[in-house]
């Protein structure tokens, strides 16, 4: 191993040390799923091979509704660290990737209504503490894990949230457990 490589890897592995974590997977906008690809480009006025991270750290709010998405990749969304509104409503996506949110720490508002979406990834909420409105319904998702669940409860900025009625018993009794109706949180079941 030459001295550049060790440098390399030495100072990689300070930086993981210092900051707690590795930097996100940055996905060149022309890599990504085409209306997500178009939408950006559309956005920012400049062709995917153009855009640069400092450009997407300008978005605060992207919509790719209708445009008959069937397959998400985990990093469409990567780069848009400011993005506070996402809409994905009346797609034909039946599930979202692990990590599909990781880069969305501003998130605050989700909309996804009307489409295939079976059910929301195990790391759905991670790494959106931010999160203020969440509107999921008209949709086939029937369960929700009880990792969702638990991070539902602890969103400190949650105001509301809309599920499909047609979620199985269970979640739906701890969902009204969790924000009865006279609660800080406004639960709508569509």
């Amino acid at each position: 191993m030459n001295l550049f490589t060790k440098n390399t890897i030495l100072a990689l592995a300070l930086a993981f040390v210092f900051t707690g974590q590795a930097n996100a997977a940055f996905l060149p906008v022309c890599s990504r799923t085409p209306a997500v690809r178009d939408q950006l480009s559309k956005l920012l006025t400049k062709t995917c091979e153009t855009i640069t991270e400092n450009d997407l750290l300008t978005l605060k709010r992207v919509a790719v509704d209708g445009k008959k998405i069937a397959v998400f990749l985990a990093d469409d969304f990567s780069g848009l660290k400011n993005l506070e509104i996402l809409n994905l409503n009346r797609n034909l996506f039946t599930e979202l990737p692990e990590g599909f949110f990781n880069d969305l720490a501003n998130l605050k508002t989700l909309v996804i209504i009307g489409g295939k979406l079976k059910h929301l990834p195990d790391d759905f909420l991670l790494q959106t503490p931010l999160m203020e409105h969440i509107h999921v319904f008209r949709l086939s998702i029937r369960t929700l894990s009880e990792s969702a669940l638990s991070r539902l409860e602890n969103l400190k900025n949650l105001q509301d949230i809309d599920l499909d009625k047609t979620i199985q018993e269970p979640e739906l009794i701890r969902l009204k457990k969790i924000f009865p109706s006279n609660g800080r949180v406004q639960l709508i079941l569509n």
